[in-house]
This record gives C-alpha cells, sequence and structure tokens, in this order.
C-alpha cells in the first residue's frame, strides 16, 4: 500500500488550468536554476480544497524518503537509492525526462506539476485532480 502511495505521489498525471507564475524569492524559473539534485521532504494530500491534508510523507518507508532526484540541464532525471536502500528497482513508469512549459510555470515529470514556489534551495510544486476531481497534492522537493 505504501509503494502505491509513493507511485500516486511521483507518477500519476494530470492536467491542471491553474496558469498564475510560480511565487520565486530572487531566483528565476528556468532549466539552469532548477536543474539538481533533489530530495522530498514533504508531500500533502488534499481530497478537497475545504478538506483537511493528509502528510503522505509521513507514510513512505525511510528507504524512500532519502532517495535523490537529479534533474540534469539536459532534460533527462536520475532517480538513485540513498543510504536507506528497499532494494527495489524503480517504480514502472518512473520518468526518465523532464521539461519546464507554458511559461516556465509548470513541471511536467512524467506528470504536469504546477510550480507553486521555487527559491533556488526548495522547489514547491502542486498536482490537481491526482485521484478524483477536485483533489490535489503538494509536493516539496529540497535541493541537496
Amino acid at each position: 500500500m505504501k509503494k502505491v502511495i509513493f507511485a500516486l505521489a511521483v507518477i500519476l498525471p494530470f492536467m491542471s488550468c491553474k496558469k498564475s507564475a510560480p511565487v520565486t524569492t530572487g531566483c528565476e524559473v528556468n532549466v539552469t536554476n532548477i536543474a539538481g539534485v533533489y530530495t522530498i521532504s514533504s508531500i500533502k494530500y488534499k481530497s478537497s480544497s475545504s478538506a483537511a491534508e493528509t502528510d503522505l510523507f509521513a507514510l513512505m518507508q525511510d528507504c524512500q524518503k532519502d532517495d535523490t532526484y537529479e534533474l540534469k540541464a539536459d532534460g533527462t532525471i536520475v532517480i538513485s537509492e540513498a543510504a536507506n536502500n528497499c532494494g527495489l528497482p524503480p517504480l514502472p513508469g518512473t520518468p526518465t525526462n523532464w521539461v519546464l512549459t507554458d511559461n516556465n510555470t509548470r513541471l511536467e515529470m512524467g506528470d504536469y506539476l504546477t510550480i507553486v514556489s521555487f527559491d533556488c534551495a526548495k522547489l514547491v510544486v502542486e498536482q490537481k485532480n491526482v485521484m478524483a476531481d477536485g483533489d490535489s497534492k503538494t509536493i516539496t522537493y529540497e535541493k541537496q
């Protein structure tokens, strides 16, 4: 079950209508600045805009929490196990490419993720209509 939740947190595609610019603090959203090695520090899920948040990150196994996601400037992704190795191969459908779209407001990485904020150290993205219409998931990536 935890693997399914993790897969949903990282891989499910969606379409978002939100087109507003991401909140930035002196750091332009572009390929050069986004490129880097990240770990996930937070995954929050809401079944509707008025629902309470569920902490999906707390449900992940420790061996998944320390995995790294290297977004290379050439548009490729390398997902690596860290010290706590789950001993599992990458999930089927794991994205291997990434691209910025919609005037650098969306990150396409297997899913269409709306960039909520980016400060060159922390990248926060949102995915809408993950499992049902009106739900959302917010993922925070910390640059290493």
